[in-house]
């Protein structure tokens, strides 16, 4: 499911030109109703974020995904209320993470089949908030952009809702 805020951010590769292609596009998965095999696993600690802004990644360039986990530490949304779940697919050597300052708290994640859909089910179960954000591990997104996300899904409830 994707939802369109009509802000745009900064895609580092590629050039954007078109009006369809330059807003923002995130997928809102309203976690209580994911289909059984995406739940959250029972054993894990029950304590729901707002947001969890999940990144899936492999072989990320050195000299943006820095800059990415920076703009995301820039957020206006407090960072007690959301997290980032870096999930590295198969990355060689494998990813780490050097909080940028001001951040949320980072976790990653290390799913060792490859594919993007393997890489975000991993997401999924790891990610701890009500919504999940999608990034890309080359996409620097505005300051208030988790606040619209949260903002819109709270007055859309039927946007991204995943249905069993």
């Amino acid at each position: 499911f994707f939802f369109s805020s009509r802000r745009r951010h900064t895609r580092l590769q590629g050039d954007w030109s078109s009006d369809v292609c330059s807003s923002d596009l995130f997928q809102l998965w309203r976690k209580p109703h994911m289909p059984s095999v995406l739940r959250k696993p029972a054993s894990r600690p029950n304590a729901p974020m707002k947001a969890s802004v999940v990144i899936c990644t492999h072989n990320p360039r050195a000299t943006v995904f820095p800059r990415v986990l920076a703009a995301l530490a820039g957020q206006t949304l407090p960072a007690a209320d959301w997290e980032i779940v870096v999930i590295d697919n198969g990355s060689t050597p494998p990813v780490t993470v050097a909080p940028p300052p001001g951040s949320p708290p980072i976790r990653v994640m290390i799913e060792p089949r490859p594919g993007l859909t393997l890489a975000r089910i991993r997401g999924i179960r790891e990610a701890r908030g009500e919504l999940l954000v999608f990034v890309d591990d080359d996409n620097l997104l505005n300051p208030d952009f988790l606040e619209t996300a949260l903002r819109v899904a709270a007055s859309f409830p039927q946007i991204g809702r995943a249905h069993v």
